[in-house]
């Protein structure tokens, strides 16, 4: 499987004001736009979300299994998430905390 490094920024000042999780659906829609588009199956597929929020991480996560695909959440305080990300055939990091995924 090709490894695809993308970066989806979607979000205004008008959205991170919102307490509704659906608006954000925008931006995490891009994230599955760009596994779409980048050739990324998604079906039957073992998904990580780095990040929690109401912003990001649930709806993407959301969206992912909408899709079909296994998901886990995974967080700072998330044991090992190193190990939680190589078991992962897809990897969205939706944490506002900078290098918290690092290459190999």
């Amino acid at each position: 499987m090709p490894v695809v490094r993308n970066e989806v920024n979607l979000i205004d000042s008008y959205q991170s004001g919102s307490i509704s999780t659906m608006t954000y659906v925008p931006c995490s829609q891009g994230c599955i736009e760009l596994l779409d588009r980048s050739g990324v199956s998604i079906e039957g597929k073992e998904a990580v979300v780095i990040g929690r929020s109401n912003m990001v991480g649930i709806p993407v996560a959301l969206l992912l299994m909408q899709r079909n695909a296994t998901v886990t959440i995974a967080h700072s305080r998330t044991k090992d998430i190193a190990e939680t990300v190589r078991r992962a055939d897809i990897v969205v990091a939706a944490v506002g905390r900078a290098e918290m995924v690092k290459g190999r």
